[in-house]
């Protein structure tokens, strides 16, 4: 096996083909001066509300939405915006969190089944924030050479706008022409359609993006990347006329993936858990490029000193072919296999 060295970084590093731009005259900034304890004054709180207004899966109690006395109590699909270096607002303000420096003690160790972990020192109170997940960004196409080796398990995928659009997908602006003569009772369960099963013009599949150990897509839409065009769709051969956001990026741009293999921080070793007491939240801090979220861990529960710090990978059992990896989380709701 290979040796490598670990460097420990305190921000992301852009790869020398990364623009990484995080121009604060870029930014839309709050002129609060109360600290921005009123959220309906404050341009910032507006951004992370109004995302949630227009999404199918939002929160209803639009009050309560982002943090609350700087703690974040239930995650936000549509990102958190925080307070930014063009905002007026005093740097302590109620909209700073994972900007602050890591206040949380946190103890790399080395587990007996599951190679490095972490776990806290001291208290970590419901919804305060751990840290946040760094490493090297780059293109996303320059990484698929490692996800055939082990280098993938050290990989994060940016895909925070293809998250909010799987959501997204299927919702009140898709519309499909049925066929009154065509006979429903002739269509199989699996040829039934189903918005979460919507192709996309890339659907990208655990065999094309292997990043194991830290993969962030949401795994309750089925994506195995051999769904067929439903029956209705094929005959019909009806096109949506509806366009992803993602589909510019990935026709101009492309995303990005934190590779933190031999660039990154203590996020870097959390161990998964089919019953996390941490969970991963997209926030825009240096930049609006919704390409370009920070990573952060937030406490999803009360986790006593001395506790295994821990979140959910998501992976689909049975998702790689010739591929088993059992679980060893050790709680009472453990699946067993996490691949």
């Amino acid at each position: 096996m290979t040796q490598y060295h670990m460097k420990y970084i305190t921000k992301r590093i852009p790869s020398p083909n990364v623009d990484l731009n995080i121009d604060s005259e870029s930014l839309c900034g709050c002129d609060c001066i109360d600290n921005c304890e009123d959220k309906n004054k404050c341009s910032c709180w507006q951004l992370t509300n109004e995302g949630t207004k227009n999404h199918p899966a939002s929160l209803k109690d639009h009050d309560n939405i982002g943090y609350s006395f700087k703690r974040l109590h239930k995650k936000v699909l549509t990102g958190i915006y925080e307070c930014n270096a063009s905002c007026k607002c005093k740097k302590t303000c109620l909209n700073r969190v994972v900007q602050e420096p890591l206040k949380t003690s946190l103890q790399l160790f080395f587990t007996k089944k599951k190679g490095w972990g972490v776990r806290t020192l001291a208290d970590i109170p419901k919804g305060s924030f751990v840290c946040t997940y760094l490493g090297v960004v780059r293109p996303e196409k320059d990484t698929d050479a490692d996800l055939l080796s082990n280098r993938g398990e050290y990989l994060a995928d940016l895909n925070f706008v293809e998250i909010v659009e799987d959501f997204k997908d299927g919702y009140e602006s898709n519309e499909v022409y049925v066929d009154e003569n065509e006979d429903s009772t002739s269509s199989s369960d699996n040829e039934k359609f189903n918005p979460g099963w919507a192709i996309k013009s890339k659907v990208r599949t655990f065999e094309s993006r292997m990043s194991l150990r830290k993969n962030l897509q949401n795994t309750n839409t089925k994506i195995d990347g051999k769904h067929e065009l439903s029956k209705l769709n094929t005959q019909q051969k009806v096109e949506s006329k509806k366009t992803f956001l993602q589909d510019y990026i990935d026709k101009e741009y492309g995303f990005y993936t934190l590779d933190s293999k031999v660039c990154g921080n203590i996020g870097r070793y959390f161990n998964h858990s089919c019953d996390p007491n941490i969970f991963i939240q997209n926030v825009f801090i240096d930049t609006h490029d919704l390409r370009l979220p920070w990573l952060s861990y937030f406490a999803k529960s009360n986790i006593p000193a001395g506790t295994e710090l821990a979140w959910d990978y998501n992976y689909m059992i049975g998702s790689v072919k010739n591929k088993r990896l059992m679980c060893h989380c050790g709680s009472k709701k453990c699946r067993g296999r996490l691949l």
